[in-house]
């Protein structure tokens, strides 16, 4: 029926809110750490041979890390710039997701990939 097709599209709209906002978290946790600390992500990589990635190991999605109530998987990944040892180029790829845990099967994911210049790690 019309009212139940609405009412399963209002659900979604919610679900993907939290989704949204869980994915934004993601991304200005790591944004900050990466800027205030960098020596936290790849410390004594040399970026000259290797990239280095880094997540928070929620690949899964069933730790809710998300004050939204979702939760999130973050990946970081930095490779060499241009042969300055000081910078990186980072790839940050964030996915948040609605509901979170064992056995979920309804859920709405959103994501955000973002790419910036930012320093590189400590060596």
């Amino acid at each position: 029926s019309i009212v139940y097709s609405q009412l399963q599209i209002s659900g979604d709209l919610g679900d993907s809110f939290i989704a949204l906002y869980a994915a934004d978290e993601g991304i200005e946790k790591y944004l900050y750490e990466d800027r205030v600390d960098p020596a936290n992500f790849c410390q004594g990589t040399d970026l000259t041979t290797a990239p280095c990635s880094v997540d928070n190991s929620n690949a899964d999605f069933t730790n809710s890390n998300a004050f939204s109530g979702g939760c999130y998987y973050a990946l970081l990944t930095k490779t060499e710039y241009s042969g300055e040892p000081t910078l990186a180029n980072n790839t940050l790829q964030v996915t948040g997701q609605s509901t979170c845990g064992n056995g979920i099967s309804r859920f709405v994911r959103r994501a955000f990939d973002l790419t910036y210049v930012g320093p590189a790690p400590a060596p």
